[in-house]
């Protein structure tokens, strides 16, 4: 399916707002070398190498853009962890700030600072920061004014060690109070703002990572207060925000609504040209790192038009896996071992409800809802699939996972009965996407079937960029 042209108001809402603000525009600041930046900006937005090798002292270069080719909704300017001694670097760092306050477009205004601490072992002789960064912190701060700003105390993992090491009890609590005697309440006292927002996170492997979600919905919670929204319309930096970001699937859902309940008026348009909209917007929200633009291909499109039409047939389902065994005889994950994406394929030809009316047939209303929460369901799952792989390119083998997962699973079943339940009389726009709204607040990846499938997938097969499965295909699966 060909997406169709832009007919006069039908575009996606995401075209204008990403011409306004095409990227977030974060400025990390750190008064020491070491404190992790590289590693928290890669996994909060899916890149490598984001920030220059962690860092060198006596670099600060403010002005230099970095922008990663694996996510380009966001630029980061950095101060790579200059020392507080070099004053003519912090200079150059209040000044880029100020020129950047008073940019007319909003594109190239500061959307939020991070200033990034290491989280210090008292106990071992490390301090927070050296006497010149405290008068820093005690006069030169307020040049940030009202920018969203977020303290961010790193390797936070340490800490948890240390105190575990020691036998501390209740190891949550006695981290919590160390961290607000020797971190929170200086800062408070030289910055003499008691109000700033502060918040621990650590990006090591294991147990001990965390923060790094709520970091980044801290952020745009932040970014959203500050910029607004005018006349219903959602603020670019908010929206911007949701797809830059790479770990919080409940921002990419939200985004999704906002994207599909603040397009165009689709009356009088055919669904075709509807879906052509609301799956560009949508796919946009998610920002997969998808340089071969799979998710927007007339493929994909023509499965999810496909895959819609077994809402009202008695297609065969599946066959479930035992949730006991893991895998099948021949040793694969049975996810795996299972047939991909039937019976919904590509080379169907377009079924005829996509060239009727928006305001028409009850049952057209039900296949517009039914794309729609499976392309957001859909796009869950390859996200949860993607989460700690998402620097590497999207391939259909990923896709193809994330699609049969969801049409085997209890969501999909439940989805469908909703749908199917409601009787419609001709509803108008406002309806149809309320009742969309309603049926997206149902979390896929919760659903125990597909967690453990998503558990059993090797992550080779994540990279597998394999042949779309077409009718011709009579193997039943993607090609290998």
């Amino acid at each position: 399916m060909s997406a169709p042209p832009n007919t006069g108001d039908l575009r996606p809402t995401t075209e204008d707002l990403l011409n306004e603000c095409p990227r977030l525009f974060l400025t990390t600041i750190s008064f020491q070398s070491g404190v992790g930046k590289s590693t928290l900006i890669g996994q909060a937005f899916g890149v490598e190498q984001a920030v220059a090798e962690d860092d060198k002292p006596g670099e600060a270069d403010i002005e230099k853009e970095l922008i990663s080719p694996q996510n380009d909704r966001f630029v980061l300017h950095d101060s790579k962890g200059f020392e507080p001694a070099e004053r003519n670097n912090y200079s150059d760092v209040k000044t880029f700030i100020e020129n950047r306050k008073h940019q007319p477009h909003i594109k190239d205004q500061l959307h939020a600072v991070w200033l990034c601490f290491r989280t210090p072992l008292v106990h071992q002789g490390e301090r927070l920061m050296e006497k010149s960064a405290e008068k820093i912190l005690r006069e030169d701060m307020g040049v940030i004014g009202d920018i969203p700003t977020i303290v961010v105390f790193t390797k936070y993992d340490r800490l948890l060690d240390s105190l575990d090491l020691q036998g501390v009890a209740n190891l949550g609590s006695a981290a919590e109070e160390y961290l607000k005697e020797n971190c929170i309440k200086p800062i408070q006292e030289f910055t003499a703002n008691p109000n700033l927002t502060h918040l621990p996170v650590s990006c090591e492997d294991g147990g001990r990572r965390q923060g790094i979600k709520e970091l980044i919905e801290l952020t745009h919670e932040k970014v959203t207060a500050t910029f607004g929204s005018q006349l219903g319309i959602p603020s670019p930096v908010s929206v911007v925000t949701q797809m830059a970001q790479r770990v919080s699937p409940r921002l990419k859902i939200e985004g999704s609504i906002t994207a599909l309940t603040s397009g165009a008026n689709f009356g009088n348009h055919t669904i075709l040209e509807c879906l052509a909209v609301i799956h560009t917007d949508i796919v946009s929200v998610w920002n997969f790192n998808d340089p071969s633009q799979y998710l927007y291909s007339t493929e994909f499109r023509e499965l999810m038009i496909n895959l819609v039409g077994t809402i009202d047939s008695s297609t065969p389902r599946l066959p479930r896996a035992d949730s006991t065994k893991n895998t099948c005889e021949s040793g694969a994950p049975i996810l795996l071992a299972l047939p991909i994406i039937l019976p919904f394929k590509v080379g169907l030809g377009l079924a005829q409800w996509v060239h009727e009316i928006y305001q028409r047939l009850p049952d057209v209303h039900r296949k517009f809802m039914a794309y729609v929460v499976d392309l957001v369901h859909i796009l869950e799952i390859l996200f949860a699939l993607t989460a700690n792989n998402n620097e590497k390119k999207l391939s259909r083998g990923a896709i193809g996972l994330a699609l049969n997962a969801y049409y085997q699973s209890a969501i999909q079943r439940e989805a469908r009965e909703q749908i199917m339940s409601r009787d419609y009389i001709i509803p108008g726009r406002d309806a149809v996407l309320d009742e969309i709204v309603s049926l997206l607040g149902m979390s896929v990846v919760d659903d125990r079937g597909i967690t453990r499938d998503l558990a059993n997938i090797r992550p080779g097969d994540l990279e597998r960029d394999d042949k779309w499965f077409t009718v011709a295909d009579n193997s039943h699966s993607f090609n290998r």
